[in-house]
């Protein structure tokens, strides 16, 4: 028998180390300690600064196992009076107040507690309560978290309901300490998770901030990547060979929210880079300071009757042209065909004279830029921004 109380004390203690959701927990603790004592009934509170929150209610002779996902609307057991007093009346705020178990033989013959409730609940649903033993589940600050609740010990020879003992009792508190670690862990798995849940949304968002244009990129992927994954787990047709754990369901989320978490390292004036010229500035308006030089050149010459009126004029227009139509293929938006490469090409062959030097009017830099074919990155730039998913 002892063998056997060992091993199951295991059992129960692994299947609750490895259970992650808290509600889910909770009922595998009620339903473990009632199987670990034969208890018809058990019920388990959380506690919530100064009350006692029904979060598990089973009685097995009746059907009756409520929790889980589902809400309980029962009030919760007060440990104080409005007065300040202690909430000595109900035997599980007494547990939790004194962090003592509580054994009961026969709860319609306890004069200490109030038990109206549990009468009340017995009329209702033509049940006995009688025998109860209530452990409080404390931390390792020794502080009460919640209290369980076990209540109608079977005997299994005789099918009827009979008194917790001593051996249950220390059952009772070797499962209390097991329940408590792995609801602690289970509240910081949570915790955890909330916190990378907040930190890659965190980093998502920085990543839209640094590049605006991409419209909230990160953040809708996000989110239609859990809503598409979640359909197709559920989808019984196209998909219905597909199913993904919550745990698989996390970590697409996850890999969703942080696809682009490398653009953090590329360049501002590379992924904001709106025109072919754009660099820390548009260099379309350094080309256009070399445009003016020419134009004030050219007026001197016809001012000094180095060329005529009408030759003036002509090449005034001819230079105000070029220049709309670098400003024109400088955008994303204009495809470079081989008419416009080889109007450009024509282009880079003007100078301008500076410091009496001979200038050519565009330089190399300014021609690899202005000869992107579709869109305003290079392919050196282009294999940047690629390289954030690495």
């Amino acid at each position: 028998m002892q063998i056997n109380y060992i091993k199951k004390l295991f059992e129960i203690n692994i299947a609750l180390s490895q259970e992650k959701n808290m509600s889910v927990l909770l009922e595998k603790i009620v339903l473990s300690a009632r199987q670990f004592t034969n208890a018809d009934a058990g019920t388990l509170y959380m506690r919530e600064k100064s009350n006692l929150y029904f979060r598990i209610i089973q009685t097995e002779s009746l059907g009756i196992f409520i929790g889980n996902q589902e809400s309980i609307n029962w009030k919760p057991v007060p440990l104080y009076h409005q007065d300040g007093s202690q909430n000595l009346s109900n035997v599980s705020a007494v547990t939790a107040l004194t962090k003592e178990i509580i054994v009961i033989d026969d709860c319609y013959f306890e004069q200490d507690y109030d038990f109206s409730g549990t009468k009340e609940f017995d009329k209702i649903n033509n049940y006995r309560t009688k025998s109860m033993i209530v452990i409080p589940l404390k931390d390792f600050e020794d502080e009460v978290i919640g209290v369980l609740q076990l209540i109608n010990k079977i005997d299994p020879a005789t099918n009827k309901v009979i008194s917790f003992g001593d051996f249950d009792k220390e059952s009772a508190i070797a499962l209390a300490s097991q329940a408590t670690i792995s609801i602690l862990n289970a509240k910081l798995f949570y915790e955890l998770e909330r916190f990378l849940e907040t930190f890659m949304q965190s980093i998502g968002g920085a990543i839209d901030a640094k590049s605006p244009y991409t419209g909230n990129h990160v953040k809708k992927v996000g989110l239609l990547t859990k809503k598409i994954s979640e359909a197709i787990s559920k989808d019984n047709t196209i998909y219905k060979h597909i199913s993904y754990s919550q745990d698989h369901l996390r970590l697409l989320e996850i890999a969703s929210w942080l696809h682009d978490v490398g653009k953090i390292t590329v360049p501002d004036h590379i992924m904001d880079k709106s025109t072919k010229l754009e660099g820390i500035v548009d260099k379309i308006n350094v080309i256009a300071e070399r445009f003016e030089i020419i134009k004030r050149d050219l007026k001197i010459d016809y001012l000094e009757g180095k060329i005529s009126q009408q030759d003036y004029l002509n090449q005034i227009d001819e230079i105000e042209d070029d220049f709309t139509f670098l400003t024109t293929i400088n955008s994303g938006d204009t495809f470079m065909t081989d008419e416009k490469l080889q109007r450009l090409s024509k282009i880079a062959l003007k100078s301008y004279t500076l410091h009496n030097q001979s200038v050519p009017l565009l330089r190399e830099d300014d021609i690899k830029n202005l000869s992107i074919k579709k869109g305003t990155l290079t392919e050196d730039e282009r294999n940047i921004i690629m390289g954030h998913a690495n």
